[in-house]
């Protein structure tokens, strides 16, 4: 999947996507911009992951990502944060994003 740096707050995501993004379509925001692929953010995103507990729901996780870091654009973080889960692999549920 193809991410944007619409889909972040983050300055540093953001930047490494515009630095190194490729003129293509989000598969999010649906718009023609600089991206890059997904799975090129799911070393960053484990770290951010493995800070908590499988136990939390998708919703939980993201809601606690959000509080502590506003790394997500509201807009389209739970939707990108549950295909990175899917990316990793992870144990959270992601029934309730």
């Amino acid at each position: 999947m193809k991410v944007s740096k619409e889909c972040f707050c983050d300055e540093e995501i953001r930047l490494f996507i515009e630095q190194s993004g490729v003129i293509d379509y989000c598969d999010f925001t649906k718009q023609e911009t600089k991206v890059i692929d997904l799975v090129d953010l799911s070393e960053t995103f484990e770290t951010f992951i493995n800070l908590y507990e499988s136990s939390d729901t998708g919703s939980q996780l993201y809601d606690k990502i959000q509080d502590r870091w506003n790394v997500f654009d509201n807009d389209y973080g739970r939707q990108v944060l549950a295909a990175i889960l899917k990316e990793v692999k992870s144990d959270f549920q992601l029934t309730r994003m």
